[in-house]
């Protein structure tokens, strides 16, 4: 379900969108100006020769300076460039590993995750950064669900399909200790990713301010990801440095918000002089839809704090999707967008609701005269993480939920089942509901 971007826009920020699209056009738009402009000369020159104006091709072809409007578009194309840039991301919920997972990859002595993902492939390759919340790790063997712990297969595979970064602060973090957690930074760097909330030293830490930053069309992207526990486990005394947490009691009853350490963080964050800055957060109930208080207030000290996106986890559900305009401390306001939870996206999912999932976009705009970055659009793709059974080659499959419809629909030999169909239908009628819950009676 490609949802219209949600758009109250400014006078500035509709010809942002509009410049935008031009400058996506700009190569077609070099090449098809200069064509045009050839055959309109040669045109002219045929018509001329045939009506016997050679002196007039002859003026035409001297030394004396001419305006065309091609040129006057390609001077436009060319202003557009240099005034704005665009960045788009697209993120998705969950990643997990299961001994059920595992049994469905094997393939020969290793493992092979990529048939899993054919039919959601294409959703993730297209924008400049794409990112995942790992809630496994790479910590070695045993693989499984004893430990989250998946085979470094699984991160070639990741990308492969185009992921960029994976959230690495969440409940799988030191499930396999705090070696499996730098053996896990390793691996994703390995395969040509970047963890975002965890850090082998405090020196690490330190030097990177907590956040990972992307650059991209001359664009700065921080991504920033707290966790509010790690599983029921604590960090030993040496490695408070390692995971960016929500809570102080993160291994107890998540009641004191860590608000000093959230604060310090994303003050980090906007020392970097990042255009964007996006908040990956593992946090909330699990196998709940409700917005807790807590979660209310990180959201508020978050957007105070300069964040323009909060992307969520924890819950396996797809939970509330948002957007709010908010006034900054100067007077000026920006729209920001709150995805409270985006599902799982690849699990062993078999609690009711837990296999749908979106992969969600967002688009920024820079206005590279005054500075200025602005959420110009969003759109969400619903998925879903099918269980076809155990005696199925491809057990578990991620399926874009419209195309799979659709090819059944058409009567594709591939088709789902009939039983798959309509779960399937059931899901895109009641995710509204999931994404834009009723609101709260004050009464």
């Amino acid at each position: 379900m490609e949802q219209t971007p949600r758009t109250n826009p400014s006078e500035d920020r509709l010809e942002a969108l509009q410049r935008q699209r031009r400058q996506r056009r700009r190569k077609r738009l070099w090449s098809t100006v200069l064509t045009l402009f050839a055959i309109a000369l040669l045109t002219g020159a045929v018509i001329l020769i045939l009506n016997d104006g050679a002196s007039m091709l002859a003026g035409l072809l001297s030394d004396q300076p001419t305006t065309s409007s091609s040129e006057e578009n390609i001077d436009e194309a060319q202003s557009t460039m240099d005034k704005y840039s665009t960045v788009t991301i697209t993120a998705v919920g969950d990643i997990a590993i299961s001994d059920a997972q595992l049994a469905d990859a094997r393939s020969g002595e290793g493992y092979d995750f990529s048939p899993a993902f054919f039919g959601a492939a294409e959703l993730l390759g297209s924008a400049d950064l794409t990112v995942g919340n790992l809630e496994c790790n790479f910590s070695g063997t045993p693989y499984g669900s004893a430990a989250s712990s998946a085979p470094a297969a699984l991160a070639d595979t990741l990308a492969g399909l185009g992921f960029d970064l994976l959230q690495t602060a969440n409940s799988a973090t030191i499930l396999g200790g705090m070696d499996g957690m730098e053996a896990t930074i390793d691996t994703i760097a390995q395969a040509g990713m970047q963890p975002v909330g965890t850090f082998k030293t405090p020196q690490d830490r330190q030097d990177s301010g907590g956040i990972t930053i992307r650059e991209v069309n001359g664009i700065r992207v921080a991504f920033i990801a707290f966790t509010k526990g790690l599983g029921n486990m604590s960090l030993p005394e040496d490695g408070e440095h390692a995971v960016n947490l929500l809570y102080s009691d993160y291994d107890t009853n998540y009641s004191k918000l860590d608000t000093d350490g959230i604060t310090a963080a994303m003050e980090a964050a906007r020392q970097k002089e990042p255009d964007v800055i996006i908040a990956l957060l593992h946090w909330g109930s699990e196998y709940s839809r409700e917005i807790s208080k807590s979660q209310k207030q990180v959201e508020k000290l978050l957007y105070e704090n300069g964040a323009d996106a909060i992307i969520g986890t924890h819950s396996h559900l797809v939970g509330e999707l948002k957007t709010d305009t908010i006034t900054l401390e100067d007077g000026t306001s920006k729209e920001v967008l709150t995805a409270y939870d985006l599902g799982n996206f690849y699990a062993e999912a078999t609690k009711p609701g837990t296999q749908v999932s979106l992969v969600l976009n967002l688009e920024f705009t820079r206005n590279n005269w005054t500075g200025k970055t602005t959420l110009t659009g969003y759109s969400y793709t619903p998925v879903y993480c099918a269980d076809f059974g155990v005696f199925e080659p491809n057990r578990y499959q991620v399926l874009n939920i419209e195309n799979a419809i659709a090819l059944y629909e058409k009567d594709y030999v591939y088709r789902v089942s009939d039983e798959t169909y309509e779960t399937l239908q059931t899901v895109l009628e009641k995710l509204p509901d999931y994404l834009t819950p009723p609101e709260e009676d004050d009464e």
